[in-house]
C-alpha cells in the first residue's frame, strides 16, 4: 500500500489520499465514490408572512380611517411591520450556505457547510484530486 499523502490541510479540514477529516468526523477516501457544492438558501417565509400583515394591517386601518373611525396610528404601526419583514427578508436573503456533498455507493452525505463559496469549493477540489491520485 502506498504511502498517505497529504492533498490540503487547514485549521478545519484535512484532505489526504487515505482520508478526509471534518471538524466532527473522518470519513475513508476508499468510500466515498465523488463530491459536489451545494448550497442551502435561508427560508423567508416568516419575513413574508410579517410583510404580508403589516399591509394587511396598513389596508384595514386605511379602510376603518376613511370612515371615520381613526387609525392614522394604525397606519404608522402597520407600515413600521411590514418594513421591519422587510428587512428581515433582506437580512435572510444573503446567508447562504456552501455546502461539501460526499457520495458513496449507499447515500449522500453533507459533510460540511460554510458561508463561503469559495472556501467549500477548494475543499471539494481537493477531494478530487484525491479521489483521482487514489486511482
Amino acid at each position: 500500500m502506498s504511502q498517505e499523502q497529504m492533498i490540503y490541510e487547514d485549521s478545519r479540514v484535512k484532505v489526504s489520499t487515505s482520508r478526509v477529516i471534518f471538524p466532527d468526523k473522518t470519513y475513508a477516501l476508499a468510500n466515498i465514490t465523488s463530491v459536489a457544492v451545494g448550497h442551502e438558501d435561508p427560508s423567508v417565509v416568516l419575513p413574508w408572512i410579517i410583510i404580508l400583515f403589516g399591509i394587511g394591517a396598513a389596508l384595514i386601518s386605511g379602510t376603518i380611517w376613511s370612515i371615520g373611525e381613526g387609525g392614522g396610528i394604525c397606519i404608522g404601526i402597520s407600515v413600521f411591520i411590514a418594513i421591519v419583514g422587510w428587512f428581515m427578508y433582506r437580512d435572510q436573503k444573503g446567508k447562504v450556505q456552501y455546502i461539501v456533498v460526499l457520495s458513496s455507493a449507499a447515500s449522500e452525505i453533507q459533510a460540511m457547510s460554510d458561508p463561503s463559496e469559495m472556501y467549500i469549493k477548494k475543499i471539494a477540489n481537493a477531494i478530487s484530486e484525491a479521489i483521482v491520485k487514489r486511482g
